[in-house]
């Protein structure tokens, strides 16, 4: 069981929808926060608001997690001004949709712009990367544990990934890290946990043009708000659970797909509109 309270949680992007949703849930709970965000402007205003709403420490840098560099830097700011993180959460989700970028998503990976495949990789892959092994060496000199914490998608189960071939590998690649990750932990700091949640496309990222209540219709399956994402995964931060699967039901699908043939599987979740839920970004 991993308690969060008056423990420190190293949290990313959290002036996302995702991170911000995080904050709030584990302030609630008595966390203490570092904060890490590119925006120095809102992630200064998001410490002064858990502090002052909650009571609890927050300590705000400014760090591009595309820039190694950075992250290493903050990393040593950290270890001399906090001294020992408990908690990383890595809750950066990056998905450029209609509405952020102003055009329509293109469909096929061949007409994505290179810049947006690397940024992907950068965001969702490199940084996790980056953070593990910056952070890694200070959890295990300070003998006092640590759980890293990764944000996947359940759209690598599902084959949604129309327009968003760079985004699903990009997640998929993190459970790749994290699977090997756990083996190596197990020899050198079994008292260091992973946890890594293939969740939904948050519900965020959904054109303005499309409702929540319309997803229900044959996209919902797909889609989770991020105060849900949040509260899930922190129970799972507490329970020490590997993996978690989100929507819950869809642990039981992707068991099922595993012992069928890979068009049935396919075909299965066609049926059930999972490998519709990208074409809301369309």
């Amino acid at each position: 069981m991993t308690k969060l309270r008056n423990r420190t949680v190293l949290l990313t992007s959290c002036s996302s929808a995702l991170g911000y949703a995080f904050a709030v849930q584990l302030a609630q709970k008595g966390a203490n926060f570092v904060l890490w965000d590119r925006d120095l402007n809102l992630v200064q205003r998001i410490a002064g608001e858990l502090t002052r709403l909650y009571g609890v420490t927050a300590t705000p840098y400014q760090v591009d997690l595309r820039n190694k560099g950075q992250i290493d830097a903050a990393t040593r700011r950290v270890t001399l001004e906090v001294l020992h993180v408990h908690v990383v959460i890595h809750a950066s989700d990056e998905l450029v949709t209609t509405t952020q970028a102003g055009v329509a998503h293109q469909h096929s990976i061949a007409d994505k712009d290179e810049r947006q495949i690397a940024a992907a990789m950068q965001h969702h892959t490199l940084a996790s990367l980056w953070l593990v092994k910056s952070l890694l060496p200070v959890m295990i000199e300070g003998k006092e544990g640590g759980h890293f914490v990764f944000l996947s998608s359940s759209v690598t189960l599902l084959g949604a990934s129309s327009g968003i071939v760079d985004y699903a590998a990009s997640k998929y690649a993190l459970l790749g890290l994290t699977r090997s990750l756990q083996h190596e932990l197990q020899r050198l700091a079994p008292e260091i946990r992973l946890t890594t949640v293939l969740a939904p496309l948050e519900t965020s990222k959904m054109p303005s043009s499309m409702s929540v209540g319309t997803t229900k219709k044959g996209l919902g399956h797909g889609w989770m708000k991020p105060d849900l994402i949040a509260m899930h995964t922190i129970d799972a931060i507490k329970r020490n659970k590997r993996e978690l699967v989100l929507p819950k039901a869809l642990g039981f699908v992707r068991a099922l797909c595993a012992l069928l043939p890979q068009t049935w599987a396919d075909s299965l979740l066609d049926q059930m509109k999972y490998s519709k839920t990208s074409d809301a970004l369309t």
